[in-house]
């Protein structure tokens, strides 16, 4: 891991012999300038966490944001099981309030743009012990939601059913009376399904579902009265959607500013182009024109990331997005072309941006949400 990660071991090198605790404390960043409030922000993240979680927990969140404004960001939205991820909640569940105290809340901000087949595997269910299923490398994956549904986006998928749980119940029980599983973890795996059950399908999505869950299973890691807080994840895109339709509006505002300024846009586009998890400007160019819906586009342009948002295609699928200017020269277009050949062009402007946003037609890449969740935190 050190050979390809250089940032492990200059993360040794500073802090191989801190405690972890004190590595979580230094974790605070001093304040620095603020381009903008962040109480918009603050008031979404209570909002969302009522909705979903209840009125007392969303007022502990927001007074502990007020306090200290940190979040993990670095997580995929949906049930997540994912072995990284758990290190990382543990270790942000560690930091204090400005008192001294333990925190009370674990916000994660979930990236939902992402596939449910993808490593975190929102799909379903990742175990890690017990397992001989050949190829999973001690493994097993275990999904709810079924095969056809693996490329859909977490953001745009409907609530799982009692029949996908029912399934995906038997196949685990299959699996331990196959002894491809062990059977210790039979009991387990069927209070996770109780508490799959016990969440409903009552939300409007599975977004909503996986926020539910997962504040379940964060209890669940600890015992008696030792679990001293709660762990909140919240879709991003959700946040950013109705940020967004405020901040568009708002000339002011520094996501305003960084779309619709020609000048400074041009200046984001040219410095981001080619940078990690931003966009490949030429590819997207390749794939967005009307050549390319006619001929089919290359494969080899497929990794291109996008320009600030994500189409998203009936079947729930990304469709990277180029800003263009029009055939007719009078405005500037997000365009993309789905896997099926078909053009999209949404007009970039103001109105149209926040009205897709607001429907989940289009999704906001992730490395443009993180300078701007930042930009507002700051």
């Amino acid at each position: 891991m050190r050979e390809i990660l250089p940032a492990v071991d200059a993360l040794l090198a500073r802090f191989e012999s801190a405690k972890l605790r004190d590595y979580v404390a230094q974790l605070e960043q001093p304040d620095s300038f603020a381009f903008q409030g962040n109480q918009d922000f603050i008031t979404e993240i209570a909002a969302y966490t009522r909705e979903t979680l209840g009125s007392d927990l969303a007022e502990a969140i927001s007074g502990e944001l007020r306090e200290r404004p940190q979040v993990l960001t670095a997580n995929h939205h949906g049930i997540d099981t994912f072995a990284q991820s758990t290190q990382s909640n543990l270790l942000f569940s560690m930091r204090k309030r400005l008192d001294g105290k333990p925190v009370k809340t674990v916000p994660v901000l979930a990236c939902g743009s992402v596939p449910l087949n993808n490593l975190t595997y929102p799909r379903g269910l990742l175990v890690y012990a017990g397992t001989s299923v050949p190829g999973d490398g001690g493994i097993c994956k275990l999904p709810i939601f079924p095969d056809s549904y693996k490329r859909k986006l977490v953001s745009v998928v409907g609530p799982f059913t009692a029949e996908m749980l029912c399934r995906s119940r038997d196949r685990a029980n299959r699996l331990v009376a196959d002894y491809k599983l062990g059977g210790a973890l039979e009991a387990a795996i069927n209070t996770v399904f109780d508490d799959f059950a016990n969440v409903g399908q009552a939300f409007i999505g599975y977004g909503r579902q996986a926020t539910v869950v997962n504040h379940r299973f964060w209890q669940r890691l600890f015992r008696g009265r030792s679990c001293r807080s709660e762990l909140v994840y919240i879709e991003i895109e959700s946040i950013v959607s109705r940020l967004l339709e405020k901040d568009l509006f708002d000339k002011s505002t520094i996501c305003h500013q960084l779309m619709f300024d020609p000048e400074l846009r041009r200046q984001l586009i040219e410095n981001l182009d080619g940078q990690r998890g931003c966009w490949q400007y030429e590819k997207l160019l390749r794939r967005c024109s009307a050549a390319a819906a006619v001929k089919g586009f290359n494969e080899a342009d497929s990794a291109q990331g996008t320009m600030f948002f994500w189409g998203v295609d009936a079947k729930g699928r990304k469709i990277p997005l180029c800003i263009m200017e029009d055939e007719n020269a009078t405005g500037v277009e997000l365009r993309g072309l789905d896997d099926s050949g078909q053009l999209w062009a949404y007009p970039f402007t103001a109105a149209d941006m926040t009205w897709a946003a607001g429907r989940s037609f289009v999704t906001i890449n992730i490395h443009i949400i993180s300078s701007y969740i930042y930009c507002q935190r700051s």
